[in-house]
């Protein structure tokens, strides 16, 4: 089981490595955010998801994502709406965490 969890990390930092080189951001400093439910159990997701990219991106930081997923979605409805998401950001993801969003 720990050899298809570190499989899994490795294919991640694979897929970011990609994505990396598409965006040509391999000598540039950058976050990787880990969200959702695979970095929540071993810790060796992230670790082999951060050796693959770091190997690729040495600049390249993690940081796991302390906010809702939706939070995002809706800071991103807010700004195609024109409204001023930033104002609201704070409070938005302060309310979410209340919520247990």
């Amino acid at each position: 089981a720990q050899r298809i969890i570190a499989w899994i990390g490795e294919q991640l930092g694979l897929l970011g490595c990609g994505i990396v080189r598409q965006l040509g951001l391999q000598a540039q400093a950058f976050e990787v955010v880990m969200a959702g439910s695979y970095f929540k159990g071993s810790p060796v997701t992230a670790e082999r998801l951060q050796a693959t990219m770091s190997a690729f991106a040495p600049q390249a930081s993690f940081v796991r994502l302390n906010a809702s997923p939706v939070s995002g979605a809706v800071l991103l409805g807010m700004e195609s709406a024109g409204r001023d998401f930033k104002a609201v950001r704070g409070a938005l993801l302060q309310h979410m965490d209340t919520l247990g969003i």
